[in-house]
């Protein structure tokens, strides 16, 4: 379901499930949102690009609506879809846009239902899963493997801002239905408060007083500089010293970096050439195979260490 503009005009003014997944640093992909792109639709939402429409993501729209039926089919519920945004009760920033609501249905009301036929008693997030990212999944009906833990994240934000009992997360892994029933139990209530937490700080300490995250290295940094500062002033500022030294270790390092680039694919080379049609070439502490690929880790925004969660003993 593609968001309409009410829809995205109000979402900038809270925090979203998908906010706060990238706040929590659950997001294993390289391309997640980061906190700057949180930063950025928030203070300034007129400098965020449009987001390029690939074809997974209209693929996974126009499934959604097959994957949210087939839910209500297999498990015999009564299901009002699509739904909107929506705020927490009580804390306004808190927001979410679940994909579906269940409701307590009677009799041959199974299916997608009309608005108001029952109380709302549950959550449906529907998810179509590439190929590439099945493997992160469980078996159905595993909830301490699977789903992952950012969609498991997605899920407990939804169920608090909704205060609903349960969330159906249904998911389809190539021709493989899948679903899982995630409790919003004492456990998950303890890390949504976690949650709230995190998404406090950081509108207090940098979205009220439009301060923005400390900078680092990153893509998503310098996307966030520029969506701040696209207008100049035409005022034409004087190098310090801290400037030149900047300046010179921003030089040097591209030099290194080119140099080490052509050193390593020219090695990457060698190395391809001598694996060949072999399953590995294995070294004095090192491998190297054609399928290998490191993992991304997207750290969280300024999490406390007593408030890290481990995630597997919280879906148990």
């Amino acid at each position: 379901m593609s968001l309409t503009k009410a829809q995205l005009e109000l979402r900038r003014q809270g925090l979203t499930s998908s906010d706060i997944v990238t706040l929590s640093g659950t997001v294993p992909f390289k391309k997640a949102k980061t906190v700057f792109d949180v930063y950025l639709d928030k203070v300034e939402p007129e400098a965020v690009k449009p987001t390029e429409v690939t074809e997974a993501m209209e693929l996974g729209h126009e499934a959604e609506p097959i994957i949210v039926t087939r839910a209500a089919r297999k498990r015999g519920l009564g299901i009002v879809y699509p739904h909107t945004t929506v705020r927490h009760p009580s804390i306004e920033w808190a927001m979410s846009t679940p994909d579906a609501v269940i409701v307590a249905s009677h009799g041959n009301c199974l299916g997608i239902v009309p608005p108001g036929i029952g109380k709302e008693e549950g959550l449906v997030e529907a998810k179509l899963v590439g190929i590439h990212v099945a493997d992160h999944w469980g078996e159905d009906g595993d909830i301490e493997h699977g789903p992952p833990d950012y969609v498991f994240t997605q899920a407990v934000w939804q169920m608090f801002v909704k205060q609903l009992g349960y969330c159906i997360v249904a998911a389809m892994i190539g021709t493989e239905f899948r679903t899982y029933r995630i409790e919003y139990d004492e456990s998950a209530q303890d890390y949504a408060r976690a949650l709230v937490e995190i998404g406090e700080r950081f509108l207090v300490d940098h979205v009220r007083p439009r301060r923005p995250p400390p900078v680092d290295g990153s893509e998503a940094s310098r996307r966030m500089l520029a969506g701040l500062f696209r207008r100049d002033n035409g005022i034409v500022l004087k190098a310090d010293a801290d400037d030149e030294t900047a300046a010179r270790a921003y030089f040097n390092g591209k030099k290194q970096r080119d140099e080490g680039q052509h050193i390593m694919d020219n090695a990457k080379t060698a190395l391809m050439a001598k694996i060949g049609d072999a399953y590995q070439l294995s070294g004095d502490g090192w491998r190297a195979n054609w399928g290998s690929q490191a993992g991304y880790h997207v750290p969280a925004y300024d999490v406390e260490p007593m408030r890290k969660f481990d995630l597997r003993e919280k879906k148990r």
